[in-house]
């Protein structure tokens, strides 16, 4: 798999092969950031970053007002093991965005139940890396009560959900 280093830690004594969408994906709930010598990145991984990069710019404002929702239960920030999910909503909206993170030693499936949706309301649930592939349609009931089961293959990897109300999915928000 094409992983890169990241720190382990803040001042860099220890670091991790992780997922560059992974390492990009958990910089980006929040005030986006990267560090380290990303000229010095083979191609394909400053091209998965510059795809991150023009993600959070188009999601940037979204984010920065977004509520959040744990998903997972809180953990000790050295537990690295298991799985994170995070759900960021809008304050007075009907919009998310989930994002899905897989740790160390960890099943590569876990089902992930949504917060705060209109019950009755149909959603559309877009796999962020996949734009062309038709979303999954569930009412906020169904997302809160059976969640979404995500699938990762590897440690240390994540992927990001758009969750929209059917109609602006079909009027083309989601692409």
């Amino acid at each position: 798999a094409e992983t890169i280093l990241a720190p382990w830690n803040a001042p860099w004594t220890t670091a991790i092969s992780v997922d560059v969408d992974f390492a990009a994906r958990a910089a980006m709930v929040g005030m986006f950031g990267l560090s380290g010598d990303l000229a010095g990145l083979p191609a394909w991984a400053r091209d998965r970053l510059r795809r991150h990069v023009a993600f959070y710019k188009r999601w940037r404002d979204f984010i920065v007002a977004a509520v959040a929702h744990l998903l997972t239960p809180i953990r000790p920030r050295a537990d690295r093991q298991g799985w994170i999910a995070i759900q960021l909503q809008e304050p007075q909206g009907d919009r998310s965005l989930l994002f899905v993170y897989r740790l160390d030693a960890a099943a590569a499936r876990r089902r992930i139940r949504l917060r705060e949706l209109a019950d009755d309301r149909r959603y559309a649930l877009a796999d962020a890396d996949q734009p062309a592939a038709p979303p999954r349609l569930a009412t906020g009931r169904e997302l809160m009560a059976d969640g979404v089961v995500v699938e990762l293959q590897a440690a240390f990897s994540a992927k990001v959900f758009v969750v929209e109300p059917e109609m602006a999915a079909c009027a083309g928000s989601l692409s």
